[in-house]
């Protein structure tokens, strides 16, 4: 029954990495009250009725991504230990820890930048966002890029953040889906791309916190399945959430996540939990300013609390990974290789080798700095999607192409949800 609840709980997550991010003003208990109303959706419920499911044959699961680091032809490895952890109570807290990461990080605006939607490429969500040059703020920026923490250092020099792009679609940030998966990449290997759609890349990894019904339909809605189960039993499963569990709406069009905290229930003189008066505790990366911290710039809202009967009324589901349930789980070691060699001269010519992981690949960037420190070239590969390798043979012309004659840095770089690392750095003279 477990393995089919994790594969059911995936038709729910249709949309979910182009979701919009910010708390719908409908949410009365939300200070921040942002104008980026998601989009509303009409849907037909006569198919919303109770289905029997059968079990997925082992076979159509995929296995995990192998890598040989005992390959010959490698020419570099780097190990990414796997975080300690016992319990499932361990693996929780180490995701909220890692969404905390992304959410504390302080950089100052190396310039006056606007985050918005490039012109003809709006989306049914508002992104309107702006930065002031000086001012000091708090957690990744709000973006589609799927940037882990280890990437959007590399945009910092000295504390301050500069991108060669600021729109929503192009600068190094994550959203609200996007921030999660990386944090869920610190413990399992966690591809996101598209939406979370029923396949075999996702059997095995997520489920409801207790058994729910199912609608009978693969493109079934939030709104579906509360309206299937009822009040009573969403109430239930949102009092069985825990640290490090999501609550997702998934709408026409839309949707936001949001990162469980933990759940603060609330009993009355007879020990009973009153449902109505619980609430879930969360963290989210969004597209609007956190008004509930004063003094704080950020785009993430940290703490902010949600009634039961809100949740439910604006059609937040609860999800779990199926890891957290586990008595013993075990989680891999990650690596990053590469089985290239370039010297300070052949790079003028061509790059060779190919960059590959086991665990998805978030980004491979190559870049020159000049003696100053000063980046001169950058050339930034986004890879969150389902990607494990990446040859860079065609990137040495966007590279070195305008570089004026000097000595700089040659840094190859990549990074996985745990972290990155420098797979060549050398001096490289243009002439």
């Amino acid at each position: 029954m477990k393995k089919l609840l994790c594969v059911l709980a995936f038709i729910m997550m249709l949309t979910l990495a182009l979701a919009s991010c910010g708390a719908s003003a409908s949410e009365t208990n939300d200070p921040a009250q942002t104008a980026a109303e998601t989009k509303k959706s009409v849907i037909k419920h006569e198919d919303a009725t109770q289905t029997t499911q059968t079990e997925v044959p082992e076979q159509t699961k995929v296995p995990d991504h192998e890598i040989d680091i005992k390959d010959p032809k490698l020419t570099f490895v780097q190990e990414f230990p796997a975080p300690e952890a016992k319990t499932g109570d361990d693996l929780r807290q180490i995701v909220l820890n890692k969404m905390k990461e992304e959410s504390e990080i302080e950089w100052v605006a190396a310039e006056d930048f606007h985050t918005g939607w490039k012109p003809g490429e709006e989306g049914d969500f508002g992104v309107d966002l702006d930065y002031k040059k000086g001012t000091t703020y708090k957690g990744i920026t709000y973006t589609d890029k799927a940037s882990t923490l280890d990437q959007f250092q590399q945009y910092l020099k000295d504390g301050k953040f500069k991108s060669d792009s600021y729109y929503y679609r192009e600068c190094v940030g994550n959203n609200c889906s996007t921030a999660i998966v990386v944090a869920y990449n610190e413990i399992i290997d966690f591809p996101g791309s598209g939406g979370f759609k029923p396949n075999t890349s996702r059997f095995g990894v997520l489920e409801y916190p207790i058994e729910l019904q199912i609608p009978d339909t693969a493109t079934y809605y939030s709104e579906d399945i509360h309206k299937l189960n009822g009040q009573e039993k969403i109430f239930e499963a949102y009092a069985a959430l825990g640290a490090g569990d999501m609550l997702y709406k998934n709408i026409d069009g839309s949707g936001h996540v949001r990162l469980v905290d933990h759940v603060e229930l609330s009993t009355n003189f007879s020990g009973e939990v009153n449902y109505a008066r619980s609430q879930v505790v969360c963290m989210e990366q969004t597209n609007a300013w956190d008004k509930e911290r004063p003094g704080v710039n950020s785009t993430w809202y940290v703490g902010h609390k949600y009634g039961f009967s809100t949740l439910f009324q604006t059609n937040f589901t609860p999800v779990t990974l199926c890891i957290f349930h586990e008595e013993n789980p075990v989680l891999k070691t990650a690596y990053i290789t590469f089985n290239g060699t370039n010297t300070p001269e052949s790079v003028l010519e061509g790059f060779q080798g190919t960059v590959e992981s086991n665990f998805v690949l978030n980004y491979v960037r190559m870049t020159l700095t000049d003696k100053d420190g000063n980046i001169v070239s950058c050339v930034n590969k986004f890879l969150s999607n389902n990607s494990y390798s990446y040859n860079i043979r065609k990137d040495q012309y966007e590279v070195f192409n305008g570089v004026p004659a000097g000595t700089y840095t040659f840094t190859l770089r990549a990074g996985i949800g745990r972290g990155g690392c420098d797979i060549e750095k050398f001096e490289v003279t243009v002439k």
